[in-house]
């Protein structure tokens, strides 16, 4: 299909232009990523790693529908052990557990790896970075069994320097997030969209995972359209009862909070202080649904449109697809 650029993509200012298609039911759609690494996951949906959003409940059910969950690193090494053991053992495969890529991060992962996760994420704001690059290497090296993620990355050379250091999933997408102040306080950062289309043109087998600024499943049809394999959600997941934002009443409204981890409130509850605030927290209406059923909507959402496209799986999804930049 046709495609034309002029502009810094955005999921505001793509349009994907229908194409014939002869699916007559969006139930024929597969959405197992377009990867045999992921062939463990039967849709393209991760939850973030952030302590409103991602706990034991919330990864049980992501696995259990198919996709997969980071479980944070902002808590003692021993909270967040228990949480990945707080998932029940037909799913702790293919859940990861988050690290970082100094302090603590290689007693975290060998305390983990010791309670049987093997997928990782090394969690840091600037992934292009050297500790990242020595950190993926350590770890593939010492154990040759762990699946590695690492993030985030805004461009081509950063996603390449993160696969060839040993990562298979690398989360592309700076300063894109709902509840991220990086660009207002730093002035760095692309939209994610732009990112993505970047990273797309990598000759590297590396898993795209578009992470930051999705609000609703037309936005990941745009991210799978231009080249990601996977989506990182954070706040279509917040808010929801099994989620562990704390409960705020307000004018008879049940919210709960929402924030960003290199927020004021999520820096001192993890660490006692702060540095650069380059997120910000916020009060969402609690979705008073299951989370189940938010995740089920979405992929509905992610198959009907596939089959504006004519596409019964995501291979060959974004050579299918017209887009236009506008």
């Amino acid at each position: 299909m046709t495609e034309t650029q002029h502009c810094v993509a955005t999921f505001d200012n793509l349009y994907l232009v229908p194409g014939h298609s002869d699916i007559e039911s969006r139930h024929d759609i597969d959405l197992t990523p377009n990867s045999t690494d992921v062939a463990v996951f039967q849709n393209p949906i991760i939850a973030a790693p952030m302590d409103t959003v991602v706990n034991s409940e919330v990864a049980s059910i992501m696995r259990e529908l198919g996709g997969s969950a980071v479980l944070h690193r902002y808590a003692s090494i021993e909270a967040q052990r228990d949480e990945f053991l707080g998932v029940p053992d037909g799913y702790q495969h293919g859940v990861f557990c988050a690290v970082g890529a100094a302090g603590d991060w290689w007693e975290r992962f060998q305390e983990l790896y010791a309670a049987g996760c093997r997928y990782f994420c090394v969690d840091v704001a600037h992934g292009f970075h050297k500790q990242v690059g020595l950190a993926l290497a350590r770890m593939s090296t010492e154990k040759s069994d762990v699946h590695l993620m690492a993030g985030n990355v805004a461009d081509l050379n950063g996603f390449d320097f993160l696969v060839n250091h040993g990562a298979q999933y690398v989360r592309v997408g700076v300063a894109g997030g709902s509840v991220c102040e990086t660009r207002n306080k730093t002035g760095f950062g692309l939209p994610t969209l732009e990112s993505v289309v970047r990273c797309a043109r990598s000759t590297t087998d590396g898993i795209i995972v578009a992470d930051g600024g999705i609000r609703d499943s037309g936005d990941i049809v745009k991210a799978l359209a231009c080249g990601a394999d996977m989506v990182m959600l954070g706040s279509m997941l917040a808010a929801h009862r099994e989620s562990p934002g704390d409960l705020v009443e307000k004018d008879g409204v049940t919210y709960k909070v929402f924030r960003g981890m290199a927020s004021e409130g999520a820096q001192k509850d993890w660490r006692g202080w702060v540095s650069v605030a380059e997120g910000r927290e916020t009060l969402v209406p609690l979705k008073d649904r299951p989370l189940r059923k938010t995740v089920d909507t979405i992929l509905r959402g992610v198959k009907s449109g596939l089959s504006y496209a004519g596409c019964r799986s995501l291979i060959g999804f974004p050579e299918r697809c017209h887009k236009v930049f506008a």
